[in-house]
């Protein structure tokens, strides 16, 4: 299991950005709001179709007993905070020690080198938290953006349901970026 343990303190595109982009007025305030929300779910809807993380956001991922080897889930990973067991129904921190953090292939890879401790026999007993994500909006990638981009416009012109031309040629602009861990 993933899980988002601490969002993104901002978002690959701005407010003035979408504007542009949507040809709406730099002084109009009113779809303020809702183009903010729309920026967070494109944000949202690309890093689960693709499988990555685009700004830097704190990932935890679960699982229910060792392997010799992890594939991290979401990329680009930054960092390994920690790795952490439950053993006697305590929480307990894995050495660093006893294992190598793989930060040049995707997906990022975690080999244990160490013996791996006994566990609780409950799901997700093992939590791996990362830091994952590009490192600021100048660094994420343009096709990244532009598929942003037409994702908003999409569902800001077609509030309903989004037109499938747009999705597919949002698609198209995604695809070196898709992980093999994408669930859509």
């Amino acid at each position: 299991m993933i899980k988002v343990t601490t969002a993104p303190a901002s978002e690959p595109i701005t407010l003035s950005e979408v504007k542009l982009w949507l040809k709406i007025e730099e002084g109009e305030t009113v779809e303020d709001t809702l183009l903010n929300s729309l920026i967070t779910a494109s944000r949202q809807w690309v890093e689960s179709h693709c499988g990555i993380s685009i700004m830097p956001q704190t990932i935890t991922e679960s699982y229910d007993c060792w392997y010799r080897l992890f594939c991290l889930q979401r990329n680009p990973v930054v960092s390994v905070t920690a790795i952490k067991y439950t053993i006697d129904e305590v929480l307990t921190v894995y050495s660093s020690d006893d294992y190598v953090v793989d930060l040049y292939s995707t997906p990022t890879r975690i080999l244990i080198t160490g013996d791996a401790p006994a566990l609780d026999n409950v799901p997700g007993t093992i939590k791996i938290e990362y830091v994952s994500g590009y490192a600021d909006a100048a660094t994420v990638p343009g096709p990244i953006k532009t598929a942003l981009l037409y994702k908003i416009g999409s569902m800001y012109v077609n509030r309903a349901d989004y037109a499938q031309r747009y999705l597919n040629f949002s698609l198209g602009l995604l695809k070196d970026y898709k992980s093999e861990f994408a669930r859509i």
